[in-house]
């Protein structure tokens, strides 16, 4: 009798830890920048600009081989490519839009799919983005920093014409 209930006991620790660790390495990784934002947008709970990368792309470099062995011409390259990376994004994406649908307004600000590269671009407060860090889709998240112009070196007037000289 004790036997069994031990069996039992330890079967059922095997089978919950064997959960927790799928469910540890099934999170997304979450680059340093991201994670710096997200300690600072947490303070006052404000919306983060992020690119969430989907574990599911299109595999170019096999696309490419088959396309080269058929001799495929330049359009219809063009159109398998494209059609092939459009599906794609249609197929793995439904999840999370759907997600971010149920989110959208009081939690998610923003989002935007893109099939180029099979992401999705979120703004979100912080809960959201881990969240989305623990959805078995999505392979990493990154920070979509706003891009400034490079400051010019020197301000000031350029030097006058030099007869022959390079303009």
């Amino acid at each position: 009798m004790w036997s069994q209930f031990m069996k039992k006991y330890l079967l059922s620790i095997v089978f919950i830890s064997s959960l927790m660790l799928s469910n540890l390495f099934a999170q997304a990784e979450i680059t340093s920048r991201l994670s710096d934002a997200l300690a600072e947008a947490s303070k006052d709970n404000s919306t983060i600009r992020s690119l969430v990368i989907l574990k599911d792309q299109v595999d170019i470099n096999s696309l490419d081989k088959q396309l080269y062995e058929t001799k495929a011409t330049l359009e219809e390259r063009a159109y398998i490519v494209i059609t092939t990376l459009q599906q794609k994004a249609n197929t793995t994406q439904g999840a999370l839009i759907e997600y971010l649908d149920n989110k959208y307004t009081d939690e998610v600000s923003e989002y935007r799919s893109f099939w180029i590269t099979n992401m999705v671009f979120v703004e979100a407060v912080p809960t959201v983005i881990l969240e989305m860090a623990e959805r078995n889709e999505v392979a990493v998240l990154d920070l979509d920093a706003e891009l400034a112009w490079d400051e010019p070196v020197k301000r000031e007037p350029a030097a006058a014409k030099i007869p022959g000289g390079i303009e």
